[in-house]
């Protein structure tokens, strides 16, 4: 393993290099990105992070194995129905928001209850109680704060004692033998916005990550969600943020300025439109609190409860997502289902850690 990740630093800036003069754009955005990639060899420490978080989604099995285990189980069939989780992960998000704690805990959270709980046919109350514990997990990692046990009781209207959640988190803490950190799409997204917003392409970075938390809260809330590595769901979410900007831009001519990685557009577009055509049916004004996107469209709004832009309101971007699954590229990408797109994501998994057996073999 250890080879491996050796392996793969020692290619990287080759990859970007090439990167660099393989990418089919106009001018302009060519001129774009190859700034984009002058700037990971002048600031080491941008590409050494985007080593470092590569590696570990390289390295993550969490992926795979929900992705294969998504693909071959009847939905509607198992214990922890589709239902039940979407409504877990909107209980946890308005947590998160009450608590004013990262954006990143309940992504993380549902990137754990996935890889380890969903699908596995837990009871409704045990997944529950097992969904808290991996919260309260990534809470401590990315808050550092503590909350009473107590409070995690409330919060389940005293469905739990405070003495039992806090064994489950001794439980699933040792279930991940330790080890909780995983690469999440806020990071991606985070460095996305760090290299491509420079002196020639201005992103207005605090909007456009409230944007981006929406599409993802969204996302998240899905059970096809965690099929997907994360650097893909951020492609995805980064490129629906940068159309909400700059929507005469082609997508041909956006989708330059993240040509990071190795993914189709076919894949990148598909992913985009399926998290579009859900906010498009969202309620303009969230009032029910058992609808699933509650929660994410609070936080969204809370954004901008202070801030006076007529732009960025709810309505506005309801309306680009109508538009923007209207477009034949993304129609014909949605048309051909969810289970495609997971198919293609699973194809290239199967072909990393193809790859990643070959250098464990030397």
């Amino acid at each position: 393993m250890q080879r491996m990740a050796t392996s793969l630093e020692q290619r990287m800036p080759n990859w970007v290099i090439e990167h660099k003069f393989s990418l089919n754009t106009n001018i302009p955005h060519i001129e774009h990105v190859i700034q984009v990639f002058t700037r990971l060899h002048r600031e080491i420490y941008l590409l050494d992070h985007l080593i470092d978080i590569l590696i570990s989604e390289f390295h993550s099995l969490y992926t795979y194995n929900y992705a294969v285990l998504w693909l071959n189980t009847d939905l509607t069939r198992r214990e922890v129905r589709v239902s039940w989780r979407c409504s877990i992960v909107n209980w946890l998000i308005g947590i998160q928001r009450k608590n004013n704690m990262k954006v990143e805990v309940t992504q993380h959270a549902v990137r754990l209850i996935d890889g380890i709980d969903t699908l596995q046919g837990h009871n409704e109350r045990t997944y529950q109680l097992r969904s808290m514990a991996f919260f309260i997990l990534a809470a401590k990692f990315h808050n550092r704060s503590r909350i009473r046990m107590e409070e995690f009781s409330r919060y389940s209207a005293n469905a739990f004692e405070p003495r039992e959640i806090s064994d489950c988190v001794r439980t699933v803490y040792h279930e991940l033998n330790f080890e909780v950190q995983l690469p999440l799409a806020f990071d991606f997204l985070e460095l996305y916005l760090e290299l491509n917003s420079n002196e020639t392409f201005q992103l207005n970075i605090s909007k456009i990550r409230a944007l981006a938390n929406l599409f993802i809260h969204v996302a998240c809330i899905q059970s096809w969600s965690s099929c997907f590595n994360a650097s893909l769901l951020a492609s995805s979410v980064l490129i629906l943020c940068l159309k909400f900007l700059h929507d005469k831009n082609s997508i041909s001519q956006l989708c330059s300025i993240i040509c990071l990685f190795d993914y189709s557009l076919e894949l990148i577009l598909g992913l985009a439109g399926y998290i579009a055509l859900i906010i498009s049916d969202m309620p303009d004004i969230p009032t029910d609190r058992s609808n699933y996107y509650f929660y994410a469209h609070k936080m969204y709004n809370d954004e901008f409860r202070h801030k006076i832009d007529d732009n960025f309101k709810f309505d506005r971007v309801k309306k680009f997502c109508r538009i923007f699954v209207q477009i034949s590229d993304i129609n014909r990408q949605i048309s051909y289902g969810m289970h495609n797109l997971v198919l293609n994501q699973l194809h290239i998994l199967k072909n990393k850690y193809t790859e990643k057996s070959t250098y464990s073999i030397f």
